[in-house]
C-alpha cells in the first residue's frame, strides 16, 4: 500500500456492475441489525445492506455511496461509529478486501486495511480524510480480537 496517498484516496468500494467502483466506504457491526444513521452524512448519500455469517457470528455490512464526503469527515465517521457501537458494542471501517471470517478477522498482518472502530463510547481513528492515510495499529487490532 503506498502510504504517500492522502486517505480519500482510498475510501471507494464496488457499488455495483454498472458503476464499479465509487467513492465511498464500509461500515461493520459486529452481531445487531441497526439501520444507517444516515443524518450524520451529506445529502444524496445512499447505503446498502448486506448480512456476512457464520454458525456462531453475524456481521451486519454497509456499503456508503457518497457524491462527495462531508467536510467534517472524522465527525460523521465518529457519529456513525459510536451509533452502531452503542447497540451492538463493536463497530469499525476497513477497506475493500480487508474482511476475513472469524477467526481470522482482526488479523494484526492486514492492520493497514482497518482505519477507524467504535467499542461502545470509545471512538479510534488515526487518519483524516485530507491526510496522509494511517491504518490502525496492531495493537489495535488485537483489542479489537480479543472482543470476538
Amino acid at each position: 500500500m503506498n502510504t504517500n496517498n492522502i486517505t480519500k484516496d482510498f475510501l471507494t468500494i464496488y457499488w455495483d456492475s454498472i458503476v464499479g467502483d465509487v467513492p465511498g466506504q464500509t461500515f461493520y457491526v459486529w452481531g445487531s441489525e441497526l439501520d444507517f444513521p444516515l443524518s450524520f452524512w451529506k445529502k444524496g448519500t445512499v447505503v446498502k445492506k448486506n448480512k456476512l455469517f457464520g454458525d456462531d457470528w453475524v456481521v451486519w455490512v454497509w456499503d456508503l455511496k457518497v457524491s462527495s464526503f462531508p467536510k467534517d469527515w472524522r465527525k460523521a465517521m465518529r457519529e456513525t461509529l459510536l451509533y452502531f457501537s452503542e447497540e451492538a458494542g463493536l463497530s469499525w471501517c476497513s477497506l475493500e478486501g480487508y474482511f476475513e471470517d472469524p477467526p481470522s478477522l482482526f488479523n494484526p498482518e492486514m492492520s493497514e486495511g482497518y482505519y477507524a472502530y467504535a467499542i461502545k463510547d470509545d471512538f479510534v481513528c488515526h487518519t483524516d480524510l485530507d491526510c496522509t492515510y494511517t491504518s490502525l495499529s496492531k495493537q489495535d487490532l488485537m483489542r479489537l480480537k480479543g472482543l470476538i
